[in-house]
């Protein structure tokens, strides 16, 4: 399984676009955000980008690089 998180809304939708570009099915998921009320905080909505197959082909096509 491949996993891009983030929480840019424009940037989760145009990866997620790119990956079905490329010719794979992801799925986008938003997370809700939470409020911290002892804290006084919001945390922003999260957005999870998961590919589950042909996860190696899309891997061998986009050569991701560790850093």
């Amino acid at each position: 399984m491949m996993m891009f998180t983030t929480v840019i809304p424009a940037l989760a939708n145009d990866v997620y676009n790119l990956i079905i570009f490329l010719g794979f099915k992801p799925h986008i998921y938003r997370l809700k955000e939470v409020i911290n009320k002892k804290y006084g905080f919001k945390q922003k909505p999260i957005y999870h980008i998961r590919l589950s197959k042909n996860v190696l082909n899309f891997l061998d096509l986009i050569t991701p690089e560790k850093i």
